[in-house]
């Protein structure tokens, strides 16, 4: 019951944040919305740090900066398609695209899943479709440069996923 609660806690979270930063990328500008993005961030992290036991190692450093610096290449590219089309299809191609590049970076090192890690794969590319597929004459297409750049940040936020997987363990 916990894991349901946590899980839904941050989808909630991460959504509102797309949905919040996507809003303020098309109010102001995207460089500004990424830079408050990572501000808040940043506070957050200087909150927490002191409660958290880390060793520090280049590796660690070394991890830590590209996977910094993936995560925002990956959000400031999500703001910006967020605020050039359609939120609707942009944030979940988005997503699916950022769960994939792990996945696959897992398969081809020989990590799999059975049955259902396929039917889910299936599912979510479904679901995504599903999503962008609106049938109405009138209904707001997402521009090539917004499905380029969605692609684009789901490609660096799983590429931050898999730096932070690359990075060191802490000793317990």
């Amino acid at each position: 019951m916990l894991t349901v609660a946590l899980g839904l806690i941050g989808a909630i979270a991460y959504g509102g944040a797309d949905f919040y930063g996507g809003l303020a990328a098309r109010r102001s500008s995207t460089i500004l919305t990424t830079l408050g993005v990572a501000l808040v961030g940043l506070v957050g992290l200087a909150l927490t740090s002191p409660f958290v036991s880390a060793v520090s190692s280049y590796d660690a450093w070394f991890y830590g900066a590209a996977s910094g610096l993936a995560g925002a290449i990956g959000i400031g590219l999500l703001y910006g398609s967020l605020a050039i089309g359609p939120m609707s299809i942009l944030s979940p191609a988005t997503a699916f695209i950022s769960a994939i590049v792990p996945v696959s970076v897992g398969l081809s090192m020989g990590e799999g899943g059975g049955a259902s890690f396929y039917i889910a794969i299936v599912l979510a590319l479904v679901a995504v479709v599903l999503v962008g597929f609106v049938p109405e004459k009138g209904a707001v297409r997402p521009r090539p440069i917004g499905l380029l750049m969605a692609a684009g940040s789901g490609t660096f936020i799983g590429f931050t996923v898999i730096l932070i997987d690359l990075s060191p363990r802490t000793p317990a």
